[in-house]
């Protein structure tokens, strides 16, 4: 959406984002911190499944337990980021070509400690994780292939479920861990060192233009590297897509959906819950394969910049 509100770079002709940008950097701050907790909550509730060596299920107290735990790893990081997204913000917004409404921090302290350096942190952990889930799998698969060799259904189970973490360890190694561990270091160094935090300061300043004035910044004038982290956030949801969304369950969620619109009437075939593990019987009883698939002008409040040094 801001990519499309502000696609050029006539900023004469812009809307100042009063209202939407004033929200927006609140979503994108606890939005980034959502991304990174509930990921490791997830994996780390994966791993805690595969090493779990019981057949009963959960008792209420176990389940309550596990989802305090769960909330305290997910919602106390986006919270702190939440609240301090106004007193840490050395602008009201900016708005640039195609990256739409951004926050613009003070490079003090706690932008630091606050908002730089958890994402590696949470990421480590996830991918500690992660490789704790294909070693426990492994294990579990090797104890337990004699007694699936004997059974096709289960057999082709197991060998899609060590396909799927495979892959989910893959690319929370290779593309989650090392762009967070970058971005933090490009964080790092466009704050050109760490600044002393008072309130104060950073919101009562006159110059070089008030606090609440509106900054409107040209394509020339934002670097690639946040040009292209605003992609980065649609590149990772098609794994996580991927791994969450294309599951057994997931699948026959999305049937449902269509049949409760009607789609049932065009397709047929909706009507048949999909089971990946269903065994069809063609003549000789084989089973049936399935493909898978500066200088700046202030006038009214805004501040468009010709020149960023």
């Amino acid at each position: 959406m801001n990519s499309l509100i502000w696609r050029n770079d006539n900023i004469r002709s812009w809307w100042p984002g009063f209202g939407l940008c004033d929200v927006d950097v609140y979503i994108q701050n606890i939005g980034i911190g959502l991304f990174v907790t509930c990921l490791l909550a997830i994996v780390r509730n994966l791993a805690r499944q595969v090493g779990l060596m019981r057949a009963s299920a959960l008792t209420v107290q176990e389940r309550r337990r596990r989802n305090l735990y769960q909330a305290l790893i997910i919602f106390p990081y986006p919270i702190v980021q939440l609240a301090l997204t106004w007193p840490v913000a050395s602008q009201r917004y900016i708005v640039g070509t195609l990256i739409g409404c951004s926050w613009n921090p003070h490079a003090s302290w706690p932008y630091l400690v606050f908002f730089v350096l958890p994402p590696p942190v949470f990421a480590l952990i996830t991918a500690g994780y992660a490789v704790l889930i294909f070693k426990r799998f492994r294990k579990v698969a090797k104890t337990t292939a004699t007694a699936l060799s004997s059974n096709r259904i289960a057999q082709q189970r197991s060998q899609r479920a060590r396909r799927r973490l495979y892959l989910m360890v893959i690319s929370i190694l290779i593309p989650f861990l090392p762009v967070v561990v970058a971005l933090t270091v490009l964080n790092i160094l466009q704050m050109h060192g760490v600044l002393p935090y008072d309130y104060n300061e950073v919101h009562n300043h006159d110059l070089p233009i008030p606090w609440s004035t509106v900054v409107l910044i040209t394509s020339s004038q934002i670097s690639w590297a946040v040009l292209a982290n605003c992609y980065i956030s649609i590149l990772t949801a098609i794994p996580i897509f991927v791994f969450f969304g294309l599951t057994k369950d997931a699948i026959n969620d999305y049937r449902r959906i269509a049949l409760f619109l009607g789609l049932g009437v065009l397709f047929p075939s909706l009507r048949q819950m999909y089971d990946p593990d269903k065994s069809f019987s063609v003549g000789d009883s084989s089973l049936g394969s399935r493909q898978m698939q500066s200088t700046c002008t202030v006038r009214d409040g805004i501040a468009r910049l010709s020149r960023v040094v």
